[in-house]
């Protein structure tokens, strides 16, 4: 394959399975701030296969073995350059402490039933506070 066809096709490929190869690393252990380096390294590797006219039938599981691949190597030096290895399994799981969907809409229930109680002027002065963001002295 000619490098300007094999360029179009990496290109093409990282805009379609760029997220994929980033999660994939990811969940192999690579840390944050070596991502970027890896996943370059995975579709360098991609653009030389298609020079060599290598078959690539399964572009995305091609691409997720080359990253398995890299972050394998990854970790194996890793222990000899002293980086720190992320454990999956001890990673805090983060839980969105807000209030539940149905708490939310029974919230929205009673603000909607005390806003129809209101008369229209402390409607109108209400929307103009907390909407438009006047202040009570514009109101006025």
């Amino acid at each position: 394959m000619k490098q300007e066809q094999a360029w179009t096709t990496v290109r093409a490929w990282f805009d379609e399975y760029g997220r994929t190869v980033r999660f994939a690393l990811t969940r192999y252990g690579v840390p944050a701030d070596l991502l970027p380096d890896l996943v370059q390294e995975v579709f360098s590797t991609a653009y030389l296969a298609l020079l060599r006219d290598e078959p690539i039938e399964r572009p995305r599981a091609w691409l997720r073995g080359v990253a398995r691949g890299h972050a394998s190597n990854f970790r194996r030096k890793a222990g000899h350059a002293g980086h720190e290895l992320i454990n999956l399994d001890e990673v805090a799981v983060v839980v969105d402490p807000g209030p539940s969907t149905d708490r939310q809409v029974e919230a929205r229930e009673r603000l909607r039933l005390i806003f129809e109680r209101m008369d229209l002027e402390a409607q109108e002065i209400l929307l103009d506070v907390h909407v438009e963001n006047m202040s009570f002295e514009a109101i006025a």
